[in-house]
């Protein structure tokens, strides 16, 4: 099962892995999942992963990958809000707005905070779903 996090604790390399790629705002973000898309990835993997990773589906990753995407530009207006912030307050209130974002930019595209943590958690770690993970994000990146 997969573990909560708190969106608010999550640093860029949590949210977005780096493979993922640069975005705008205009990127094509897919949501729909179709029987072909949603057959289940059963890669090699890391011992510890295996039982977790072998239950994404090729939606789910894609629907990461759609989600990394979105995120990022949110991200980097964050980043630089955080840079500015004058308070302590001031940061936790950007971090809250940040986590109430990511949140429903990640169910938008039909994944729960939990899913999309544990993707991002095997796809460090794991190989096969971060190949997985960087094909999915350039096919919607049209590349």
């Amino acid at each position: 099962p997969a573990e909560s996090v708190d969106a608010s604790d999550a640093r860029a390399s949590d949210v977005v892995p780096p493979e993922a790629g640069a975005s705008s705002p205009d990127a094509a973000v897919n949501t729909e999942g179709t029987a072909a898309s949603d057959t289940s990835v059963a890669p090699p993997l890391a011992e510890g992963f295996a039982s977790e990773a072998e239950s994404f589906s090729r939606g789910e990753l894609t629907r990461f990958a759609a989600t990394a995407i979105a995120i990022q530009p949110v991200l980097a207006n964050v980043e630089s809000r955080l840079q500015a912030a004058q308070s302590v307050e001031e940061r936790q209130d950007i971090e809250r707005e940040f986590d109430l974002e990511a949140t429903r930019i990640i169910e938008a595209n039909g994944l729960s905070p939990e899913t999309y943590q544990a993707i991002a958690r095997v796809a460090q770690s794991d190989d096969s779903v971060r190949r997985a993970v960087t094909a999915a994000a350039e096919r919607l990146q049209g590349g």
